[in-house]
């Protein structure tokens, strides 16, 4: 976690215009790599992917 806290800062203070951390990351010249995961864990960053997850945390709700 300092790692990622440290890379923000360098980024803020050199004016660095990235996408997410692990474009932060890649450009503090750290190894990035793709992992599997759940399908359903969401990057939120427009108002449609709100609403995709809302959609399936009230899917998950109907299943309990």
């Amino acid at each position: 976690m300092q790692l990622l806290k440290d890379c923000h800062h360098q980024g803020e203070s050199l004016g660095w215009q990235v996408t997410d951390d692990a474009a932060l990351l890649e450009k503090c010249g750290f190894p990035v790599r793709i992992v599997l995961g759940e399908e359903t864990n969401l990057k939120i960053t427009t108002p449609p992917d709100l609403q995709l997850a809302e959609l399936i945390l009230r899917q998950r709700l109907v299943k309990v």
